[in-house]
């Protein structure tokens, strides 16, 4: 099974909402793949899907960074935790 098809049936089985941060994570994730899909008018292989993975972590990590250096530890720990759930996707 593809890395494609992964986050397809990851997003069909959070669809219940019980786990709302790591849903909304991997919504982020599909939308991000689609959009790249439509760029490059074509199916993502496995290494454009760990790419465009490699690229949210990389954003929420900037991100991380800076809200822990405007004291925002709340928030910088909840990017931590989405770039978790990212890196099962990444590189």
């Amino acid at each position: 099974m593809g890395l494609r098809q992964r986050v397809d049936d990851e997003l069909q089985a959070l669809g219940d909402g019980r786990d709302g941060p790591r849903l909304s994570v991997v919504r982020a994730l599909a939308g991000a793949i689609k959009v790249r899909e439509i760029e490059l008018a074509r199916p993502l292989e496995d290494v454009d899907v760990q790419a465009v993975a490699s690229e949210l972590v990389k954003q929420r990590s900037a991100l991380a960074d800076q809200l822990r250096g405007q004291g925002d530890a709340v928030a910088a720990d909840l990017q931590a935790a989405e770039i978790r759930v990212l890196e099962n996707y990444s590189a």
